[in-house]
């Protein structure tokens, strides 16, 4: 995401062209490498992944091809972390509280301009903020990634999806 820069987080993320990635259609975490990131994926024990996220099997009309959606583990030991850490913070608890009755990360306004513009509630130093945001962003390029090629034109209806236990 820091375009091969060698930056730390905070720096990173302040010095991206957010504005401009969204008005060309390419929203900064699109950039991330998805070869890499399924790389990463391997690296994280089973255990910690599944307290992050759930597979969900989609299915996509008129193709009726089938695929996998990444949740959030609404049940699981990160959104128990989510929650504690915003004991202390009503910004990362309004989060916590819309990724557990969404379901999901996707879903959820976490836009960069709140965190740019909220140093306090969002302070990018913070390792447990930076870890928010990668999971965050990182389950965004997945949901643009994953399935790409059962998106094309024209784009199919997401037709069902269901948990996977």
């Amino acid at each position: 995401m820091c375009y091969g820069l060698d930056a730390d987080f905070k720096t990173c993320f302040e010095n991206t062209p957010h504005e401009y990635l969204e008005l060309s259609g390419n929203a900064f975490w699109t950039i991330i490498d998805y070869e890499k990131q399924k790389k990463l994926y391997q690296e994280i024990s089973k255990s910690t992944f599944d307290a992050i996220w759930k597979k969900y099997p989609i299915t996509y009309f008129p193709s009726e091809e089938s695929g996998v959606h990444l949740a959030a583990n609404v049940k699981g030991r990160y959104l128990d972390f989510l929650k504690s850490l915003g004991a202390d913070n009503t910004e990362v608890a309004k989060y916590a509280n819309q990724v557990e009755q969404t379901g999901g990360y996707d879903l959820v306004g976490l836009w960069y301009s709140y965190i740019l513009n909220d140093t306090k509630s969002y302070n990018l130093g913070d390792p447990n903020i930076q870890l928010m945001l990668a999971i965050h962003y990182l389950t965004l390029n997945d949901d643009n990634m994953r399935n790409r090629e059962m998106m094309k034109n024209p784009r199919p209806i997401l037709k069902s999806w269901k948990r996977i236990e």
